[in-house]
């Protein structure tokens, strides 16, 4: 095997594009990066931002955007997946994994060239390597560029030569410099015990596998995965079944992405264009489907009892894919039936009525029962304070607002019958904020058998506030 090993020197200055000259990234107030104007005046990595304001008054600074970087390594992998199917993202750079002979151009120099007009094209500065494993591949593009080693060169002796400030151990910079180790060689001379003694086991390991003795794991890249057709209608599209129709097809080839892809989608979005105009149309399944059909069902709902906003000619589809797997089948899988259905059941409605008119009852931060849940949409993310248990000995239907409660004898009646009482007293006194309401609340049975939730105000009224199911 072979590895090709792509590093990005200017990382943290490629994750803003269009800065302005002279430019510095900033990490714990310590310089990360300079472009050439920077560096032109004495700037370099290392050095304190007060310093390097005195030195260059008009330097512009940014703190470094880790995300945005892995933006830049993403684009970096994404053309290295153009040569093999086995990608790996490092911090400073990718790796790239194919057999010695076989390669897309049958010459490794020729993909090389080829990947380097690539970078350029992408406005990203990269140094290449190959080498027999992706450790030595990764220093090679970091000391020395274009480099190509085989199984069948002394490449163990080349790397051997390489400087130790290639390492990826900054922290160590010192205590290689005190120990006077220069090359990589010096270093692997070192007894191995000695050697992890002073720079940790996870130094030896690398060391095993930059040699090869032990085996490199690849976690794999992958693109991200997204949909998207464009349809011009041959004639205007001016009712439901003829949208229907024309979306068929695409819908096919997404359900052939999805399945090629192990993937899901839980979203389409149709961009409706006619007599001028362009309306967005936003379908959402509760569960993620493999199916592009699952949302001809939603397309359906929404258009059956109304007409087109006006006569489609132009239809954009477009679906972002999430790649999950669907994982093992229940032992007992009715209930995952009915757990489908009703998410069926559920995104019909919303199809229909509409997202917002679809929604959920959660649990409310508040002692008052009659503040104590939430109605959000059931898409919708619930808000942290929606969280917590809930109470066993409080019931979920509430009257509204509460009724009064007749008296016979001092005694709360319900419907003209005595209630017997099962718990209680549970003093509830909150909202002083916005009006106290001090209770004191009993579980009564009545009668026929019902359980009921009464309480009882300061001036000695009785309301009932709920029932038991």
């Amino acid at each position: 095997m072979l590895w090709l090993a792509v590093v990005v020197p200017d990382l943290p200055l490629l994750a803003f594009p269009g800065h302005p000259s002279p430019f510095a990234v900033t990490e714990g107030r310590r310089l990360l990066a300079c472009d050439g104007k920077a560096r032109s005046h004495g700037l370099s990595p290392g050095m304190s931002a007060t310093e390097s304001g005195v030195l260059c008054s008009d330097l512009s600074l940014r703190d470094r955007d880790r995300e945005a970087e892995g933006r830049v390594l993403s684009i970096v992998a994404s053309i290295l997946y153009r040569v093999s199917p086995h990608v790996g993202v490092r911090p400073s750079g990718a790796v790239a994994q194919f057999t010695d002979q076989v390669t897309p151009f049958r010459d490794i120099r020729r993909v090389l060239d080829d990947l380097q007009e690539r970078f350029c094209k992408a406005g990203i500065t990269a140094t290449m390597a190959c080498a027999p494993t992706a450790e030595a591949a990764m220093l090679c593009a970091t000391a020395d560029p274009g480099r190509v080693l085989t199984r069948q060169d002394n490449w163990r002796e080349h790397v051997a030569r390489l400087p130790v400030t290639c390492l990826p151990f900054a922290e160590y910079a010192g205590l290689f410099e005190e120990l006077r180790l220069r090359t990589l060689g010096e270093c692997l001379a070192l007894p191995r015990a000695g050697l992890m003694r002073r720079f940790g086991a996870g130094v030896g390991a690398f060391f095993d596998r930059l040699l090869g003795t032990q085996a490199e794991i690849l976690v794999p890249w992958r693109p991200p995965v997204a949909f998207s057709r464009r349809l011009h209608a041959p004639y205007a599209l001016d009712s439901e079944e003829a949208l229907l129709f024309a979306l068929r097809r695409p819908l096919a080839h997404l359900t052939q992405v999805l399945r090629r892809h192990d993937a899901m989608a839980d979203q389409l979005v149709l961009d409706l264009t006619g007599d001028g105009q362009t309306q967005t149309q936003t379908f959402r399944l509760t569960t993620p489907a493999r199916r592009g059909e699952a949302f001809l069902m939603l397309i359906r709902e929404r258009f059956r009892d109304r007409s087109l906003p006006f006569a489609v000619t132009d239809i954009r589809v477009h679906c972002d894919v999430s790649v999950a797997r669907e994982g093992s089948l229940t032992l007992w899988p009715e209930g995952g039936v009915r757990a489908e259905e009703w998410g069926v059941l559920v995104d019909r409605l919303q199809a229909r009525l509409g997202s917002s008119s679809v929604c959920t009852v959660r649990w409310h931060a508040d002692h008052r029962p009659e503040k104590a849940t939430r109605e959000w949409p059931w898409s919708s993310s619930v808000p942290a304070s929606c969280g917590g248990a809930v109470e066993a000995h409080h019931p979920l239907w509430l009257v509204d607002p509460p009724e009064s409660l007749a008296m016979a004898d001092g005694q709360p009646r319900w419907q003209g019958e005595p209630l017997e009482w099962l718990e209680g007293p549970e003093r509830i006194e909150s909202g002083w904020w916005d009006g106290a309401v001090p209770r004191e609340y009993f579980v009564v049975r009545a009668t026929p058998g019902q359980r009921l939730w009464i309480f009882r105000t300061r001036e000695n009224q009785w309301f009932l506030q709920g029932y038991f199911a």
